[in-house]
């Protein structure tokens, strides 16, 4: 049972698992320092034992200037014969400790140890347990850390670009070139890198009620049965169809336009029809290049279906299979490009992992994800438990300051430390302020 009682340095709690609110105003800082010397004085451990964590590294530099004015502030009103000043926390320390030898002699040696104080960011921590057990973290070499991996991802990028180049360039696929100048370019190739395949959070569906969920009746009809590594050769085979049909039957698909007498001005065929082959002959011959889309839709059979664009519904309606074709193959492109883009994105995702595990390369927030990897049994076995129990021996106790801006990641680095081992030795304090959070949107 959680029990809620206002925070007191002077008498607080120096093992178990506490969340302290600290709000704006109520000196945090002060009392981090103050707990830290209790820890160094009725705990008797050393600087470098005390793990302190922060959100930057300004905030850990100046813990760490704070705190080692905090010791040196009490070594001095430990040797002196009286306190008289009114800070209630060297007060408590002289009535307890003034002209103790044993006490001082230890503050002196904090003091002369004090560069080993392990008082961290999130990222600087996890790079500290990657490199001391490189070996129960599973890492198989040196850590080499990039502040992001751009080189790689550069790499990856073009390493896919080149492959769908290639891919094509060969028959059948030729037939489908310009998707490379349209919306699968090399531009939304590294968007869609950045979006997706650096992400290791962020998953693609490929299958094919995902990818033609939103797709028009004329795609479902014709793709949902089929696996969708085969709509490439789909798409072709119906693009081949529709040019053989406009080469061998234009007269007649004419004919129908005609014979349907629209009402309204614009869609009169004798005026607009020449331009509107045109550009119907140059989607056909590249249909992922960006034409007037308006021009294309007069072939399509949804256009021909509504009933208000003519002067009689009971008129007939254009019937021809060419019309049925043109509605597919103009619906069908979205549906396409997105489907190789998908694609594309998993591979280089693979691409980019493998190759960062080849080299050993970590970026930032790699630091992160690999540390909660190492610690959790179901991914990395007793090796998990094994370096666990070293990182208790050597920081048995943590203070995490700003936890209102954990996210889960981090959390359970601590929460697999400290809380499901919640030993009689080891202290976690967690100390944040709510409405001071700001990550919200970032998981925190």
């Amino acid at each position: 049972m959680s029990i809620v009682n206002e925070f007191d340095v002077l008498t607080a709690p120096l093992s178990g698992v506490h969340l302290v609110e600290a709000n704006a105003g109520t000196g945090k800082t002060w009392n981090i320092e103050a707990l830290v010397v209790r820890l160094l004085i009725d705990k008797r451990l050393e600087p470098s034992q005390v793990l302190v964590v922060t959100f930057t590294d300004a905030a850990a530099q100046e813990l760490r200037e704070r705190i080692l004015k905090r010791i040196n502030e009490v070594f001095e009103v430990l040797t002196a014969s009286e306190y008289e000043g009114e800070d209630p926390f060297l007060n408590d320390l002289s009535t307890k400790y003034r002209l103790n030898p044993a006490v001082l002699e230890y503050l002196e040696y904090c003091k002369s140890t004090f560069d080993e104080a392990s008082i961290y960011t999130i990222h600087s921590f996890c790079k500290q347990v990657l490199t001391d057990f490189r070996f129960e973290s599973g890492l198989e070499s040196e850590l080499q850390i990039m502040p992001d991996s751009r080189m790689i991802q550069q790499e990856v990028i073009k390493d896919e670009w080149r492959s769908l180049n290639h891919r094509f360039s060969q028959d059948p696929e030729s037939n489908l070139a310009d998707i490379l100048s349209g919306k699968v370019s090399l531009s939304q190739l590294e968007n869609s890198f950045d979006t997706y395949s650096a992400n290791s959070g962020l998953k693609l569906d490929l299958d094919p009620v995902s990818l033609l969920a939103h797709a028009k009746a004329s795609v479902k009809s014709r793709w949902s049965a089929v696996d969708p590594s085969q709509w490439t050769y789909e798409y072709i085979d119906a693009l081949k169809e529709a040019i053989h049909t406009w080469e061998n039957q234009k007269d007649e698909i004419r004919q129908q336009w005609y014979d349907v007498q629209y009402n309204q001005w614009q869609y009169d065929y004798s005026r607009y029809g020449t331009v509107w082959e045109k550009t119907l002959e140059l989607f056909l011959s590249t249909p992922f290049v960006k034409v007037n889309e308006t021009h294309i839709l007069k072939y399509t059979s949804q256009f021909h279906t509504q009933a208000v664009l003519h002067r009689d519904n009971s008129a007939p309606r254009p019937d021809h299979l060419f019309f049925e074709l043109i509605d597919f193959l103009y619906h069908a492109k979205a549906v396409l490009e997105n489907l190789i883009l998908r694609e594309s994105c998993e591979r280089m995702k693979r691409s980019y992992l493998q190759k960062r595990q080849q080299q050993q390369i970590l970026v930032f927030d790699d630091l992160l994800a690999f540390t909660e990897r190492a610690l959790d049994p179901t991914q990395h076995g007793e090796n998990a438990k094994v370096l666990a129990e070293a990182l208790r021996v050597k920081y048995p106790v943590a203070l995490i300051d700003e936890f209102q801006d954990t996210d889960q990641t981090q959390y359970s680095i601590f929460r697999r430390l400290y809380v499901d081992h919640n030993q009689e030795n080891l202290l976690l304090y967690m100390i944040g302020d709510p409405k001071q959070s700001i990550y919200l949107f970032r998981g925190a």
